[in-house]
This record gives C-alpha cells, sequence and structure tokens, in this order.
C-alpha cells in the first residue's frame, strides 16, 4: 500500500505555495480643501471617516470613497491612480441647503409647466381666452422656476479636481 498522497494533491499544494499574494495598490493622497470637508471610506454597512480637510493619508486604490461634510454635498472620489503614487484632491464644496433647494424647485417647476400648457391648450380650443392666457402664464412660471432649480443645483455641486 502506498502512503504518498494522491497526485492531484501534490500538484495543487504546489501551486498554491507559489500563487503571489495580492498585494495591497496604495497611493498617497493629500486632501486640499476647507475643515468642514471629511474623506470618507465605504465600510460595506455605513461610512466611516478617514480624515478631515486638509490631511494626508495611504489609501487602497481598490477602495469606495467620498467627500462630504457638515453641509457639504456628497461627490464620490474615485482613485485612478497608479500604485506608489501621490495624488492631491481639490475640494470645492457645495451646499447641500442650496442643493436640495434646486431639487425641490425642479420638479414644481417641471409641473407647472406641463400643468399649464395643458390648461393653455384646452382653454384655447374650447375658446376661453382668459382661462388660456393663465394656462400660458402658469406655464411660463413653470419654465422659469424649473431652470432656475436646475441651476441652482449645477451650481451648488461639490467639484473635485485631480492633481498628481
Amino acid at each position: 500500500m502506498n502512503s504518498w498522497p494522491p497526485i492531484t494533491t501534490l500538484v495543487a499544494c504546489a501551486v498554491l505555495s507559489f500563487t503571489p499574494l495580492a498585494q495591497a495598490q496604495t497611493v498617497k493622497v493629500h486632501l486640499d480643501a476647507n475643515p468642514r470637508v471629511v474623506l470618507e471610506e465605504d465600510a460595506n454597512v455605513r461610512w466611516v471617516p478617514v480624515c478631515r480637510a486638509p490631511c494626508d493619508r495611504v489609501l487602497d486604490v481598490r477602495g469606495v470613497y467620498r467627500v462630504s461634510g457638515t453641509n457639504v454635498q456628497r461627490q464620490r472620489v474615485v482613485l485612478d491612480v497608479d500604485d506608489g503614487k501621490n495624488v492631491t484632491i481639490h475640494v470645492e464644496p457645495g451646499s447641500r441647503t442650496v442643493n436640495d433647494v434646486g431639487l425641490v424647485l425642479l420638479p414644481i417647476g417641471i409641473g407647472a409647466l406641463i400643468g399649464g400648457t395643458l390648461v393653455a391648450f384646452a382653454s384655447w380650443l374650447q375658446s376661453d381666452v382668459d382661462t388660456a392666457r393663465f394656462g400660458a402664464a402658469l406655464a411660463g412660471g413653470g419654465a422659469v422656476t424649473a431652470l432656475t432649480g436646475l441651476m441652482i443645483y449645477i451650481a451648488s455641486r461639490t467639484v473635485l479636481s485631480f492633481s498628481l
């Protein structure tokens, strides 16, 4: 009786013993922003703070990160940098409150635009000039409100720029 292990076990042990362990790819990050900005990492269940600006940290490039903070519009950070490189993240934080105002105005304006257009068209079909004018004014006000909301939303976003 042979006491040697089967050949498949030997081959598997040889392959596993020569397989290099996956090494973490890291990058040194400098967060350049005002002190209300926080760099956070996704810890699968919740976001955990990494550091408050300005700060320097060595991070895994495969991690999932975002900038956040007190009344700061959150923005995802992608570290698409070669292993071992240094990167500076410049953050111009947008206001979360102002952003929310834009998000509220946008659908209200769109609703008024659509509603006013329908009222104006239906009234025009029935030759009701006064109601058609009201519908047109409502549609015009809705368009202005929607555009204002969109512009506020765009202007209040957090802007990231990277330098190596």
